[in-house]
């Protein structure tokens, strides 16, 4: 069920540092510790909300297993232990919820680990073209397995786009239906510890015109509030 619509046809330009900030630390025994024990240095940056920030953490000469935690100024974190095969970087990427300051924790995975490390915090910025809040609730259509759903229609711009979709309280799954008929369809976008759950498709082909948005659940009988955005990277 839509509650309300914002439609941004006039974009919303977020401006910030194009320039990736750098911070380098040490790990001692001397450093404050988490509840498990290991230790951790903060550092802080600042970010507008819908921005996508990827901070990066590495030990570069092996010296620990590095561990990195982001936390929002909502309290939402994220969180990584090893960034692929690497035990000596961890890497999150996630897009801003709100404006604020947010504050890393750059950790070791076992107590007693210490070492040198850096971290870098790299930035895109995005342009809503539009956007659209409503609400999932037993009022709505169900599909053949009991999920609620709501149907959108958005205008999409000339040019690559990405629609995104954040669930508060559930776990979304969004469908992205092109005027002949493509579809595109995405579950979870990444991995955190968030009060949101974050679906996305990405680099659609957009030749303007009207496309169909599908927000639904992943499993049925699930409720609550959502936002979609059309977004396009500010370059």
């Amino acid at each position: 069920m839509l509650r309300y619509v914002s439609l941004c046809f006039i974009a919303l330009l977020l401006v910030s540092p194009a320039v990736a900030q750098d911070y380098s630390g040490t790990l001692t025994e001397d450093a404050p510790s988490r509840s498990n024990g290991t230790p951790y240095n903060t550092h802080t940056f600042t970010a507008e909300a819908s921005e996508e920030i990827t901070v990066r953490m590495e030990a570069p000469t092996d010296d620990f297993d590095t561990y990195l935690l982001v936390q929002a100024p909502n309290g939402e974190t994220y969180e990584n232990d090893d960034f692929g095969d690497c035990c000596d970087v961890s890497q999150v990427t996630f897009n801003a919820p709100v404006d604020g300051e947010y504050e890393i924790w750059a950790s070791a995975y076992s107590s007693g680990d210490s070492g040198d490390y850096t971290v870098t915090v790299d930035r895109t910025t995005y342009e809503v073209i539009q956007e659209v809040s409503g609400r999932l609730d037993p009022e709505d259509d169900q599909s053949i397995k009991g999920e609620y759903f709501d149907s959108l229609t958005m205008d999409v711009p000339d040019g690559p786009f990405t629609v995104e979709l954040r669930a508060l309280g559930f776990d979304g799954y969004l469908r992205v239906v092109s005027p002949d008929g493509e579809a595109w369809r995405n579950d979870d976008y990444g991995s955190s510890e968030s009060s949101y759950r974050l679906s996305r498709v990405e680099d659609l082909p957009g030749d303007g015109g009207t496309w169909q948005v599908d927000v639904t659940t992943y499993s049925e009988g699930e409720t609550g509030a959502y936002d979609v955005r059309i977004i396009t990277p500010d370059e």
